[in-house]
């Protein structure tokens, strides 16, 4: 298979070890539910998500532990231990257009370049970056001529997320702006 396009691929994870010695690899999931790892039947593995390498998925388990959820995956091709140590550290990946995703779900990618209004239509600026902090995620808003504002990504700050339309209108607090 040819190396898909960067724009295609959307970082589900890091390979954190080995797990055992028949190649199981632990990933650390950079999604919000490790369940989607069971919906996929191909893997791309990479030091960065220029250099990839396709993997069909064998198995998929889950390991909850003190710091949080694992995914154990066993990938077609790594059937040992060495070859599992050869891929610690790396990142994995999947094809953005095989995610299960809910109706009302969006990624957090697409967000980035939309406008920001508020519900009263005042323009605010632009999505520039967004910050995954444990709690909830932060949306970095250039201004034209102002200093970035830092937008919660919760219920009560935010009113309609519209990537298709590149819009997020926020409902905002007194402070939050200034």
């Amino acid at each position: 298979m040819a190396r898909p396009d960067a724009e295609a691929l959307v970082q589900m994870g890091h390979v954190l070890r080995p797990h055992g010695v028949r190649g199981e690899l632990k990933v650390v999931p950079d999604t919000d539910d490790p369940q989607r790892f069971e919906d996929l039947e191909q893997l791309f593995i990479g030091r960065s998500i220029t250099s990839v390498t396709a993997h069909t998925v064998r198995t998929v388990r889950h390991q909850q532990t003190k710091k949080g959820p694992l995914v154990l995956i066993r990938l077609e091709g790594i059937d040992d231990r060495n070859a599992a140590e050869l891929l610690k550290g790396a990142f994995v990946y999947a094809l953005l257009d095989e995610l299960p995703v809910a109706e009302d779900e969006v990624f957090l990618h697409d967000l980035v370049g939309c406008a920001v209004e508020t519900d009263t239509g005042q323009s605010i600026g632009t999505v520039r970056d967004i910050l995954e902090t444990p709690a909830n995620p932060v949306y970095v808003v250039a201004r034209p001529g102002k200093a970035d504002a830092m937008i919660p990504g919760v219920p009560a700050f935010i009113d309609e997320l519209n990537p298709e339309d590149g819009r997020i209108i926020i409902r905002p607090i007194e402070g939050l702006l200034d």
